[in-house]
C-alpha cells in the first residue's frame, strides 16, 4: 500500500464548531488529527445513527501508513469482512444487529478486531466499536 499520508476528520459533521467545547474540548485536536491519543480513537469524531448492512460494502480506511497505525476494513459479498493492519489481518463475517452491524472475526494473535459493532455511517465516514474498547472513524478508500 503506497498511499500517502491519510487522516481523517478533516470535514465537519455536526456543523457547530466550538459547540462542543464542553464535553470534548481535550480530545478534538487528537481526534481531528487522526491521533489516537484520548481514549482509543481515531480517524476523528465518531458519527452514530443506524447501519444498514447494505450499504457498508467495500473497503474503508483510517490512520496513516508513516505512523504504523493504518486499518483497512473491508466488507464483501456473503457478507464476508476482512480488517488488515500493520500487525495483524482478520476474516469473518457481518450481520445486521438491529440498528447496527455487528462484525465477528477471527485473527492469527490478538489484535483488538475480534468482535465489533458499526455504530454509525455517514459524511462518508463509519464508525466502529471494538469489543477491545477502541472506537475507530473510518473514511472510505480510493
Amino acid at each position: 500500500m503506497s498511499a500517502g499520508l491519510m487522516l481523517s476528520g478533516c470535514s465537519e459533521d455536526t456543523g457547530n464548531t466550538g459547540e462542543s467545547k464542553e464535553t470534548s474540548a481535550e480530545d478534538k485536536p487528537a481526534q481531528e488529527s487522526g491521533d489516537s491519543q484520548g481514549g482509543g480513537e481515531t480517524g476523528g469524531e465518531p458519527v452514530v445513527g443506524p447501519v444498514d448492512a447494505a450499504d457498508v460494502k467495500g473497503q474503508w480506511e483510517t490512520g496513516s501508513v508513516m505512523d504504523g497505525d493504518y486499518v483497512v476494513l473491508s466488507f464483501g459479498s456473503n457478507n464476508a469482512t476482512t480488517v488488515v493492519t500493520e500487525e495483524a489481518t482478520c476474516n469473518g463475517s457481518y450481520t445486521q444487529d438491529g440498528d447496527n452491524v455487528s462484525m465477528e472475526l477471527v485473527c492469527r494473535k490478538g489484535s483488538g478486531f475480534e468482535k465489533g459493532s458499526i455504530k454509525g455511517m455517514g459524511d462518508q465516514k463509519l464508525t466502529v466499536a471494538w469489543d477491545s474498547g477502541d472506537t475507530d472513524v473510518f473514511t472510505p478508500s480510493d
